[in-house]
């Protein structure tokens, strides 16, 4: 064989294994980004926020590993300090020992989650709470207060200007791009979106009947509106398909009777 039809050919190889290598590490990065939807869902519709917003934050603190350990002690998928940790389980009245629970991706969402849109609730009196509430998250109400100074104390985005640390900074445009990215494609894997208010009475208790039947998770019933969002809606697509197949459940059920 010519000598430039091996070098073509362990080119082409090559380019090839390359082209391997990236869709595997697409299709991982795709998998690991949903691994945790189900405990977000679950988090989010429990405390009133918006999942999105919970999803962008444990991808920036912990990239989705639920076993993550940050260094001041902070732990897994939502780097819970333990001072958190404790907060929360007095709200809920219940008690955990730190490091079991906090490497619990059920718990330590719930415990973030509530945290978060406790910080949102401190700040009704701005156009935009939510980077003041991260900037609290990540720094610490002390310093969310030294740098809300003149307009940044009601204006978000001269705040975010003023942050003095720029890490935090950084944290904050990071997960607002993320949020405003996950909520626009409205991705949670293998789950439904609905609406409660676009349902007529009843149909949200039928609905769950459904997904158990069915063995589908249908998350989303009942937090809505959302503090931080509240224009937001699931597409009416969605809840008329979710409609559809209770409708078709119905007449099923019907035509068996009769």
């Amino acid at each position: 064989m010519l000598p430039w039809i091996q070098r073509r050919r362990r080119l082409l190889l090559f380019l090839l294994a390359l082209l391997l290598i990236a869709f595997a590490f697409d299709r991982h990065r795709a998998w690991r980004e949903n691994s945790q939807d189900r405990f977000i869902l679950s988090a989010a519709s429990r405390y009133g926020i918006h999942p999105a917003l919970v999803k962008a934050v444990v991808w920036r603190e912990s990239g989705f590993d639920p076993f993550a350990h940050g260094s001041k002690g902070e732990l897994g998928l939502m780097q819970i300090m333990p001072a958190t940790a404790e907060e929360w389980a007095r709200h809920e009245k219940d008690t955990l020992h730190f490091q079991s629970a906090m490497l619990d991706p059920a718990r330590n969402t719930q415990a973030g989650a509530w945290y978060l849109r406790k910080l949102c609730q401190r700040y009704p009196h701005t156009d935009n709470p939510l980077p003041y509430a991260l900037a609290d998250y990540n720094a610490g109400r002390g310093n969310v207060l030294k740098w809300a100074r003149g307009a940044a104390a009601t204006n978000g985005a001269a705040f975010v200007q003023q942050i003095g640390f720029p890490s935090t900074r950084a944290y904050v445009r990071d997960v607002m791009k993320r949020y405003q990215r996950c909520k626009a494609e409205r991705k949670f894997a293998g789950v439904t979106h609905v609406n409660a208010a676009d349902l007529a009475p009843g149909e949200a208790r039928e609905i769950r009947a459904l997904a158990t039947r069915l063995g589908v998770e249908i998350s989303g019933l009942g937090y809505y509106p959302n503090p931080l969002d509240p224009d937001a809606h699931v597409s009416k697509r969605a809840t008329d398909h979710i409609k559809r197949v209770i409708r078709a459940e119905r007449l099923l059920e019907l035509r068996q009777v009769n």
